[in-house]
């Protein structure tokens, strides 16, 4: 790599004043160390936009000072506010509307009138009070992130706890009984606050920053796919009465080549029908939550694999750290408990078995046949 791209990389990522100093420090770098980090191939270097961008993210999800670090780590397995953010910023990503508009939310309410309306004469369950939410991409990410956070939290403690145990049984001879000086995010060489430097404590930061990283990145990729609150089977919102994601629903009807107003129609349908069935059932969202801390709990970790990923990490840092803290690489799947939660997870509720005429709506027997077929 040469010395004045990578220089110009660093202005360019931090500007005149960081970049430069951040040049500094690898020119005083040993030289060893230092011709090693200027070997790295060139294009395996995030554009200075995206470093940016994450930089955002990471004073968004406050990780400025050792005291942010330190709380976040006791606040739990998850950096909820980086996720939040990260997720936010592919929301928000070129062609997402910020707002709903009164043409857009007027097709909506009448489709949610009119469902409701059938519903009366087709199911046993009450109307769930409040008003359907027309939501905008972000507006579904900020509304939902909590509660996704919330179901990854005993999985993710589960993987940061035996991150933290392969640290210190099986890789200490890597790391000595000593402190982490530093650590490297590509050629630039980060810091180690004096409270974070036990290595127990760092990693427990940085996976903790990687599931905040891997659980943004999919909340902000399905931002754009959702079109009910529903839609994963389980009430997410705060807002019993459920929301529709307009634009994606409007993107959808594109796909299928089929009039905005029927499929706005049918997606208020499965909606409504959720809703009503969830407020009910008011132990349901309960026993996913149970079912779910009963899998994270059985979840056995393959030590050898995830001391593979540590070792073949290209550095210490979060996005480096994601396979060790990715279940489908160092998880044992079929253990016993895990299987029992996860075969739990897959069967009806027991209401559900009665919602008798509304499991047409899930059913795709919509008026239209393309609904039949569609994803």
């Amino acid at each position: 790599m040469d010395e004045n791209a990578i220089r110009q990389w660093l202005i360019e990522c931090f500007g005149p004043i960081q970049g430069e100093m951040a040049w500094s420090q690898i020119a005083n770098l040993p030289e060893p160390i230092r011709e090693q980090l200027l070997s790295q191939d060139p294009s395996r270097l995030p554009k200075p936009a995206e470093v940016q961008s994450m930089m955002q993210a990471f004073t968004a999800g406050g990780l400025n000072t050792m005291d942010d670090m330190q709380r976040t780590v006791q606040e739990g397995p998850i950096n909820v506010k980086l996720a939040t953010s990260i997720a936010l910023q592919q929301a928000n990503g070129e062609g997402s509307d910020r707002t709903v508009n009164a043409e857009q939310g007027q097709l909506a309410r009448r489709a949610v009138s009119e469902a409701n309306l059938w519903l009366d004469t087709v199911c046993r369950f009450d109307p769930v009070p409040g008003e359907v939410q027309l939501l905008t991409r972000s507006g579904w990410v900020e509304g939902t992130l909590d509660a996704w956070a919330e179901f990854a939290a005993p999985v993710a403690q589960s993987m940061n706890d035996a991150v933290a145990s392969v640290m210190s049984e099986r890789l200490g001879d890597a790391f000595g009984d000593g402190e982490v000086a530093g650590m490297f995010a590509g050629p630039v060489p980060i810091p180690i606050p004096e409270g974070m430097k036990d290595p127990a404590q760092l990693i427990r930061l940085l996976a903790n920053t990687s599931f905040a990283m891997q659980l943004g990145k999919a909340a902000g990729a399905m931002s754009h796919e959702v079109r009910g609150s529903f839609d994963q089977g389980l009430a997410l919102l705060k807002n019993p009465a459920g929301a529709l994601i307009v634009q994606n629903i409007m993107a959808y009807a594109d796909s299928l080549d089929i009039p905005v107003a029927e499929v706005m129609a049918f997606i208020a349908l499965q909606e409504l029908a959720h809703a009503r069935l969830f407020a009910a059932v008011p132990w349901l969202m309960p026993r996913f939550e149970a079912l779910i801390g009963k899998y994270a709990r059985g979840i056995t970790i393959d030590l050898d694999a995830m001391e593979e990923q540590l070792r073949d990490a290209a550095s210490m840092d979060p996005d480096s750290l994601s396979g060790a803290v990715n279940l489908t690489k160092v998880g044992i799947p079929d253990h016993p408990r895990a299987a029992g939660g996860a075969g739990q997870l897959g069967e009806p509720a027991g209401p559900g078995r009665g919602m008798g005429r509304l499991r047409d709506v899930e059913g795709g027997h919509g008026p239209h046949p393309a609904y039949r077929t569609a994803p």
